[in-house]
C-alpha cells in the first residue's frame, strides 16, 4: 500500500466525519428558541480495544508487503465540552505482517578439487559459478508498540470524531517464520558446463529478533457511533415521579463503535540490526547466505543492504470503547433572600421545675415521715437536707437533673440511690424498707484480697454506713452471713467465707458495736444468687450478707402483715 494511498483513506475518514456531522447539525426550518443553560465539562475514563488489518509497509521493487492482523488495547481519560472531545491514554498495540520477495538469481563463485583431466596426468582443481534459483521467498513479522494516544474531534448527537496523533515506542520485534525454496547447478567452460546440485529444496530460517528505531510519530483519525441509546442502561419507568435513586455504577458506563486507522511517519526500520553474519567459508548475496552444504540462512528483508527503504506502519481496523462517565457536581442554585419578618416578642419562658417527690413504705405504700438528704451526682456536696411531711411528700428548689439521694427513718433500712427528676408531674418516689427479722440485705462495694479474708481499704464507705445503721438502731440484732462463688475447694470456700464474715463482725466490734449483738456465719458456694458460669455472675456470688436476727419488740414479717 502506497503512502498516497494511506493519506487518501485518513482523508476519506475525516470528510465522512465532516460531512455526518453538517447533517445532524444542521438548524431545523422553525427552530425554537430554547433556554441557555450552563454547561459543565464532562470527565470520563474508558477502555478501548481495537482488531484490524495490519502491515508494516517496507517499500520496494524487491519486496511486496502483504500485511496480517493487528490490534490493541488502551487505557485513556476523555474531556468533554460541548460538542468538543479530547482523549489521552496508555495502549499497547501489535503488528502482524506477512512480506513476499520477488523470485531471483545469485551466483556464487566455486571450485572443484580432485579433477583428474583425461592425458593429464594428474589431478587439478576445475574454477565455476554455482548459481542458485530463490523462489516463493516470505517471511512473517511481529512488532509490539507502547502507544501514547493524543487525540481531539467533536461529538454531535450520536456521531463523533476524533484525529491526532500516536507516539508508539516499540519494545518487541520478531520474524517468526521465514522460508524459501530454491534450485542449484555448477556452471563452467572448461569441463562440465551446466551440471545441476540441487533439484528442488526448501529452507526454514530459525525465528529471529527484529530491530526497529524509537520513537515512532503516527497519524491516527477515527470515526464513530454512539451506542448509549441501544446499550446504557434505561430508567425505570416505575421511578417515574419518584424521588430520584442513588446513582450506580451501570448509570455511568458508555459504549461507543468506531472505524479508525493509523499511520506511522517515521522510518522505524533500524537495517544494521536486522543484518546476519556470513558463515564461515561461505558467502551472502542480498538476503541469502550459502555455504558447502547449501543455503546456510535468511537475512530479515528489512536488513537488505541493496535496498535503502522507509519501514512504516499502518493499522485500520473497527474499535469498541467502554467508558464511565463522573457525575458532574450538582450545584444548587442559592434562593433568593426572604425578606426578614418582624420580630415576635419573645414568650416568658415557662418557670423549671423544681425537684419534689414522696417517701413511702416499700411494702405498703403508706406516706412516711422521714429524713432527706440530697447531693450533687457523684456526692461529694449536699445540696438540700429536710423532713418529708406528715403526707410524706418533700420540696426543694433544685433544677431537673441526676441526684443522689438518702433517707433515713428508724426501723426503716437506710435508702440511698441515685435518681433523675426532669418532669414536675414525675416526681421522686423513695422507697423504704422496714426492718423484719429474717431480711437480708447486701453489703455494697465490700472488697477484699483475692482469697483471703483481708479487708480493702475502699471498702470503709460500705463498712461506716454500716456502721451508722447498727448504731441508730440499737434494738437490732445481726447476723453476717459470707458467701464465695464456686472456683476451689468447697473446704476452702466455707473457711473463706466464714473468715470474711468474722472480719466484717470484727470490723463493727472495733467501732463501738457491742459484741453481743452481732453474729457471723459462712455459707461457702452453697447459696448463689447468680450463674457460676461467668466472670459477672461469679463476682455477684462473692458477697456479705446482714441478716436481721429481731428487734427490740421481735417484730416478724407475719406479725407486720397482721399489724397492717
Amino acid at each position: 500500500m502506497k503512502t498516497k494511498n494511506i493519506f487518501a483513506l485518513l482523508a476519506a475518514v475525516l470528510l465522512a466525519s465532516t460531512t455526518l456531522f453538517a447533517q445532524e447539525t444542521a438548524p431545523a426550518q422553525n427552530p425554537a428558541p430554547a433556554p441557555a443553560e450552563k454547561v459543565k465539562p464532562v470527565h470520563r475514563i474508558g477502555l478501548w480495544g481495537d482488531i484490524g488489518y495490519s502491515n508494516l509497509l517496507y517499500k520496494s521493487d524487491f519486496t511486496k508487503p502483504v500485511g496480517g492482523v493487528g490490534g490493541g488495547l488502551a487505557l485513556f481519560y476523555e474531556l468533554k465540552y460541548k460538542h468538543f472531545l479530547f482523549d489521552a491514554g496508555v495502549g499497547f498495540d501489535i503488528y502482524s505482517s506477512k512480506l513476499k520477495v520477488n523470485d531471483f538469481t545469485s551466483e556464487f563463485p566455486g571450485q572443484v578439487q580432485g579433477v583428474n583431466i583425461l592425458g593429464a596426468g594428474e589431478s587439478q582443481s576445475v574454477a565455476g559459478n554455482v548459481r542458485y534459483n530463490f523462489s516463493n521467498m516470505a517471511e512473517k513479522q511481529l512488532l509490539g508498540m507502547v502507544t501514547v494516544p493524543i487525540l481531539a474531534g467533536g461529538q454531535w448527537d450520536r456521531w463523533f470524531f476524533l484525529a491526532g496523533t500516536k507516539i508508539g515506542i516499540p519494545v518487541m520485534g520478531k520474524v517468526t517464520k521465514a522460508s524459501v525454496d530454491y534450485n542449484s547447478a555448477w556452471n563452467d567452460t572448461e569441463i562440465f558446463g551446466e551440471l545441476p546440485l540441487v533439484r528442488n529444496n526448501t529452507f526454514d530460517a530459525k525465528k529471529r529478533d527484529l530491530g526497529f528505531k524509537l520513537p515512532q510519530v503516527m497519524l491516527s483519525a477515527e470515526f464513530g457511533i454512539s451506542l448509549d441509546e441501544w446499550l446504557m442502561k434505561k430508567p425505570d419507568p416505575r421511578q417515574k415521579g419518584r424521588k430520584p435513586k442513588r446513582r450506580t455504577f451501570a448509570d455511568g458506563l458508555r459504549y461507543r463503535l468506531s472505524v479508525f486507522a493509523d499511520y506511522g511517519l517515521l522510518d522505524i526500520n533500524d537495517q544494521a540490526k536486522n543484518q546476519f553474519d556470513v558463515p564461515d567459508g561461505g558467502a551472502a548475496d542480498r538476503l541469502v547466505a550459502v555455504n558447502n552444504a547449501g543455503v546456510a540462512g535468511l537475512n530479515p528483508a528489512f536488513g537488505d543492504k541493496g535496498i535503502s527503504s522507509k519501514l512504516n506502519n499502518l493499522l485500520v481496523g473497527v474499535k469498541f470503547a467502554v467508558l464511565y462517565e463522573f457525575a458532574p457536581k450538582v450545584v444548587k442554585p442559592k434562593p433568593a433572600p426572604k425578606p426578614k419578618p418582624a420580630p415576635k416578642p419573645k414568650p416568658k419562658p415557662a418557670p423549671k421545675p423544681k425537684l419534689h417527690g414522696s417517701v413511702v413504705d416499700s411494702e405498703t405504700a403508706q406516706p412516711l415521715v422521714a429524713q432527706v438528704v440530697i447531693f450533687n451526682e457523684d456526692g461529694t456536696k449536699k445540696l438540700f437536707e429536710g423532713d418529708a411531711s406528715e403526707a410524706g411528700e418533700f420540696k426543694t428548689t433544685l433544677l431537673p437533673g441526676t441526684y443522689k439521694v438518702q433517707a433515713n427513718k428508724s426501723g426503716y433500712m437506710p435508702f440511698e440511690q441515685k435518681m433523675t427528676f426532669e418532669k414536675e408531674e414525675e416526681p421522686l418516689r423513695l422507697q423504704l424498707q422496714r426492718i423484719v427479722e429474717g431480711r437480708k440485705f447486701v453489703i455494697k462495694n465490700l472488697f477484699f484480697a483475692t482469697a483471703k479474708t483481708e479487708i480493702l481499704p475502699e471498702s470503709e464507705p460500705s463498712l461506716q454506713e454500716l456502721y451508722e445503721f447498727l448504731d441508730s438502731n440499737p434494738e437490732l440484732r445481726v447476723k453476717i452471713v459470707g458467701h464465695t462463688d464456686n472456683v476451689g475447694s468447697d473446704r476452702a470456700n466455707q473457711m473463706l467465707s466464714e473468715g470474711r464474715a468474722l472480719s466484717v463482725m470484727q470490723s463493727m466490734i472495733d467501732r463501738g458495736i457491742a459484741q453481743d449483738r452481732l453474729e457471723y456465719e459462712g455459707k461457702g458456694e452453697s447459696e448463689p444468687i447468680d450463674t457460676n458460669e461467668t466472670e459477672e455472675g461469679r463476682q455477684n456470688n462473692r458477697r456479705v450478707e446482714f441478716v436481721i436476727m429481731g428487734t427490740a419488740d421481735n417484730v416478724t414479717d407475719d406479725q407486720l402483715k397482721k399489724q397492717e
